[in-house]
């Protein structure tokens, strides 16, 4: 507040803008005392704290979320789209009608707060991870209104999201028991779901995603050199299956074997090719290696994956270990086995990756080591436990 002439010129700090990165402020002329002009700054800092804009009255938030979500949803990939689509169409339901300038820190914490007592599935609590997931949708799509002019300023950043992990709180990694993981490969081959079981022997083997795994086809695999190339990647969106590049470089990396891995693999192509011909259909063009379809024309379904896994576990009574457990575990043999993290890091598509032509020598037998690593200790655990 400053005297400018025989007025009192008012103003309020909004931060900065944040595409120009320029200060933002709402001034106002006023006529009086100083005590009145005191009351009116205090007037002007709330409307300005608590987000009102007359250009957004007629808004409601389930207006702004949905023009939001259009205007940017094909930058995301596909798996966070569906997610934030989720979450409108579950979780934010209660915020939808609500005007826009009726938003306050104040009520998104009591909106936050109703969702941890009783968000979850059957009015369940809901999880503070789950909460902050839907913070992170809430502010970004306040934030946009700002951009656009709706808002003066984005209440979402004054509200409390909840505690969240900080980097010496993290949850310790899940490393599966290696008698169980012998035990879940070994009830897989013997329950005659050969599918199942290549998945999770070359799981074991690989260290590769669920998502990689899905979208590997056979010409992907090559048994001479021992070799798989990593290429692309399924994920589930809002329409259905999408194959993407498996990193955002869109560049590939090759995965070698070990020879019981390559064993497994040539045994499970053999088998594809025995269902196709029962079934009297020719292998599709590039066919998948998991596939449910005789011919292999489309990739085995991720949660349809997932379940058979689980399936397997609950009937013979087996610990749950999760796919992405066997990948840990996959890495806790490298790390036991001595290999060099550099090497680790591009078998399990860590760090930057190199094609296999471009390969020093010295480079190709280290992860010549890094497979036979694996294969060595999986044998040791198998015998032991036999």
């Amino acid at each position: 507040m400053r005297r400018k002439g025989e007025a009192w010129e008012l103003r309020v700090y909004l931060g900065r803008d944040s595409i120009t990165g320029k200060p933002r402020y709402r001034s106002r002329s006023f006529r009086g005392t100083k005590r009145r002009a005191e009351e009116e700054l205090a007037r002007l800092l709330t409307e300005a704290t608590s987000g009102a804009d007359t250009r957004a009255t007629g808004q409601s938030f389930g207006d702004l979320v949905e023009q939001w979500y259009a205007s940017w949803s094909g930058e995301w990939s596909p798996g966070t789209a569906k997610e934030t689509r989720r979450l409108i169409d579950t979780k934010l339901t209660g915020l939808a009608r609500v005007k826009l300038h009726k938003i306050t820190p104040a009520s998104l914490d009591a909106f936050y707060g109703d969702l941890r007592r009783r968000g979850g599935k059957g009015g369940a609590p809901l999880a503070q991870s789950s909460v902050r997931r839907i913070h992170a949708v809430v502010s970004s799509a306040l934030e946009q209104a700002v951009r656009w002019g709706w808002l003066q300023n984005n209440p979402a950043q004054r509200a409390w999201k909840g505690k969240g992990k900080g980097a010496n709180q993290a949850a310790p990694t899940a490393v599966p028991a290696a008698a169980d993981v012998v035990r879940l490969l070994d009830a897989a081959w013997s329950s005659g779901n050969w599918n199942l079981a290549a998945l999770l022997e070359l799981e074991v083997h690989t260290g590769l995603r669920r998502s990689e795994l899905l979208a590997l086809r056979w010409p992907s695999f090559d048994a001479h050199h021992r070799t798989l190339e990593v290429a692309t990647a399924i994920v589930v969106s809002t329409e259905g299956l999408v194959e993407k590049p498996a990193t955002k470089t869109g560049t590939s990396r090759v995965v070698v074997l070990s020879t019981t891995a390559v064993d497994v693999l040539v045994g499970h192509r053999a088998r594809c090719a025995e269902r196709a011909s029962a079934a009297g259909v020719e292998p599709a063009p590039d066919c998948y290696i998991f596939s449910t379809n005789a011919d292999g024309a489309r990739p085995w379904w991720p949660s349809s994956a997932t379940r058979s896994v689980k399936i397997l576990q609950e009937r013979l009574g087996l610990p749950p270990v999760a796919l992405q457990e066997l990948r840990r575990f996959h890495s806790s043999l490298l790390i036991v086995g001595g290999v060099d993290m550099a090497t680790e890091s591009e078998r399990l598509g860590h760090g930057p990756t190199v094609a296999l032509r471009s390969y020093a020598r010295s480079n190709r037998d280290a992860h010549e080591r890094a497979a036979e690593v694996v294969a060595e200790a999986l044998a040791a655990l198998r015998s032991a436990a036999s």
